[in-house]
């Protein structure tokens, strides 16, 4: 054994130092017994990372709670519409078709088919309009028309009675509906003896129900014709 004092070796059965003179304590001669290692705490977390994991982990619960709901929703089988909701559906159906597109604001329910001029025995320009009436239902009865005269290098005619520019004409030969205005009826143009080309137009018309249609301005119902 040794002193523990001096560190002198000691024989077993000494019971004082022989250098220092330190009673000796019997240690069963084992060297002296190393100091043991400090152990040192883990430091706590902070509370600024602890802040942050409690974040984190909020985070990862909505997004979790997030993905659940959408995968049950697309497993749900959609919902059937019931005997009333498919009974309604045709009649939506039918509001929503698209009406069909109605004839322009003004238009005359007419068409031209032909113009004709010729000269009588005196030389005067006679003038035949073909009017078809197109409405379905109502008769005209009434009409009244405009004629331009012009030369041969198209220039516009006066009237060599009156100096008017045009000749108006009107007539009252009745045009069933999808009838055409019947060959007979004709205007004799007075004073534009000299006319090669004429333009024939439209202006007014009235029906056996007291309607009436009237051209607009700029409104063009017309035919152009030569002499025959």
């Amino acid at each position: 054994m040794f002193c523990k004092n001096c560190g002198e070796q000691l024989p077993d059965n000494a019971l004082f130092c022989k250098k220092c003179g330190t009673k000796v304590v019997d240690t069963l001669s084992s060297p002296p017994a190393m100091p043991s290692k400090k152990i040192i705490p883990a430091k706590p977390y902070s509370t600024g990372k602890k802040i942050m994991l409690g974040i984190l982990v909020l985070i990862i619960l909505i997004f979790g709670s997030i993905g659940i709901h959408n995968k049950k929703h697309a497993e749900e089988p959609a919902a059937q519409p019931t005997a009333e909701e498919q009974q309604q559906q045709p009649k939506q159906e039918q509001k929503e078709t698209p009406k069909k597109a109605q004839p322009a604001p003004n238009t005359p329910q007419i068409a031209l088919d032909g113009i004709q001029i010729k000269k009588n025995s005196w030389g005067e320009p006679q003038l035949h309009l073909d009017i078809r009436n197109t409405d379905a239902e109502k008769t005209i009865d009434k009409y009244r028309i405009v004629v331009y005269a012009f030369d041969s290098n198209g220039l516009l005619l006066k009237s060599s009675i009156n100096e008017a520019t045009c000749y108006h004409g009107s007539g009252e030969s009745p045009i069933a509906p999808g009838e055409t205005l019947k060959n007979t009826r004709s205007w004799t143009l007075h004073g534009f003896d000299n006319g090669q080309k004429f333009r024939a137009k439209v202006i007014y018309l009235h029906y056996t129900d007291n309607t009436k249609w009237k051209a607009a301005s700029g409104q063009d119902i017309s035919l152009t014709g030569t002499i025959s």
